[in-house]
């Protein structure tokens, strides 16, 4: 934890206006409903101290009897019902848990946004600052985000709380519990990009020239008009500016859209074989001194659809040649882990893997990111649609009957090759 406030004091030292972030990795721990546990007076000594991301599941013995079923898998040839486990890991992914963590605030913090940022969190999050309750998000798979600034105590210590709760009832597989993926805490000007506040397409793309066309939202906390200058630069690998666009306008309200384009010559497109990717770098000047500045990574080419010859990609017929892949990492649960996400990656292209369609949810950025690296086009699935139970689990020593859900059929396409790789379209990253 001194090593933790030490890099907190130095990230946040460094500018008055600079955007900052700092990942929440160290944490205390228990599994169970305690409600008290979001005060800040609260005694979490006798906790488990973590490093989110975490999955408090993973940890837990196997016990078959957890989602042991009875049931006839016509695929199979079976003739009659079977006794069956391990379909949700055979692991107990349900109850309540709690999260907490202690920041503390320098004093270069104030007059600066603060907002705390979940890349998932599995699932029901209920979130508490300093033992006021902020906000909740049900879904455990989509990222989130609240601001904090109203409840934040710029003057010291910190509590920050988290509650979750996986229902008995709420998956077919194994989803894991917990803050299973990164946690962030973010602090802007009072002028800056909004949270997830870029929007990248680039509608017109060919080996001569790429129109980039970009939407940013600014926000304003300042009270009043800001007169903003937006410059967007794009970046190619080695770090050169190959386009660049600026926007001067006036900021009446909370926040303001600016849509820009620009052009980039002989772009390098993205392809399987070659996935050149490009920055676009946004600067947020407010009287000539820059406040805010933000990234976010796209790439050029060009999709189409056939419906006799298949998918085109940059002119090219391609064969897409894809997996389902789920969000946990095997024996290492559901927690996010960089290298052996890319692993799984490298084992998927050396069957000759070239697509995935992530089973049944947004998966974690960090999967995007490295696909759009290594060259994998991605359909990203929103959510299964369940409203059949089709699986009755029991809680050992408990004699309680849990109903698991089967999915309703078609799963809901959220994006298509996310972060600009095959729809041109790209979520902001800081």
């Amino acid at each position: 934890m001194k090593r933790l406030l030490f890099l907190f004091f130095i990230l946040w030292s460094l500018s008055t206006l600079a955007r900052e972030q700092l990942l929440l990795t160290s944490w205390k721990f228990h599994l169970g409903d305690v409600p008290e546990a979001v005060r800040p007076s609260f005694d979490d000594r006798s906790w488990e101290r973590v490093r989110v991301p975490h999955d408090w599941v993973i940890s837990h013995p196997f016990d078959m009897r957890v989602d042991m079923q009875s049931v006839q898998v016509l695929e199979d040839g079976d003739e009659a019902p079977k006794m069956r486990t391990g379909r949700t890991g055979a692991l107990p992914a349900f109850g309540v848990g709690y999260y907490r963590t202690e920041i503390i605030s320098d004093a270069s913090m104030a007059g600066k946004r603060i907002r705390v940022e979940f890349d998932g969190a599995m699932s029901l999050s209920k979130v508490y600052l300093n033992g006021t309750y902020i906000g909740e998000w049900p879904y455990g798979y989509s990222s989130f985000a609240f601001d904090l600034t109203e409840k934040w105590n710029y003057s010291g210590k910190n509590i920050l709380a988290v509650r979750l709760e996986n229902k008995s009832e709420s998956s077919r597989w194994y989803s894991g519990a917990g803050l299973y993926r990164h946690v962030r805490l973010v602090a802007t000007a009072p002028v800056s990009v909004g949270h997830w506040g870029t929007f990248v397409t680039t509608p017109d793309v060919s080996e001569r020239k790429g129109k980039v066309r970009v939407a940013t939202r600014v926000e304003n906390h300042t009270g009043g008009s800001r007169k903003v200058r937006l410059e967007s630069l794009v970046l190619d690998a080695s770090g050169k500016i190959v386009g660049k666009t600026n926007t001067e306008k006036s900021i009446n309200g909370e926040s303001g859209l600016f849509e820009q384009e620009c052009v980039v010559a002989r772009p390098l497109l993205w392809s399987m074989e070659t996935p050149h990717l490009y920055r676009l770098v946004s600067n947020v000047y407010v009287n000539s001194e820059l406040w805010d500045t933000y990234e976010t990574c796209f790439g050029f080419r060009t999709i189409r659809f056939d419906k006799d010859k298949g998918f085109f990609l940059n002119g090219q017929s391609v064969k897409l040649k894809g997996i389902c892949l789920h969000h946990d990492l095997g024996p290492l649960g559901a927690a996010v882990n960089m290298r052996a996400i890319e692993r799984q990656l490298e084992i998927m292209q050396e069957m000759g893997c070239n697509a995935i369609r992530t089973s049944h949810n947004p998966p974690a950025p960090e999967l995007l990111e490295l696909c759009d690296r290594m060259g994998f086009v991605v359909q990203v699935a929103l959510q299964a649609v369940l409203n059949v139970a089709v699986v009755t689990n029991t809680i050992p020593n408990t004699g309680i009957s849990l109903p698991f859900f089967s999915s309703g059929g078609t799963s809901l396409m959220m994006l298509l090759g996310e972060m600009g790789i095959v729809l041109s379209v790209s979520r902001g990253e800081t």
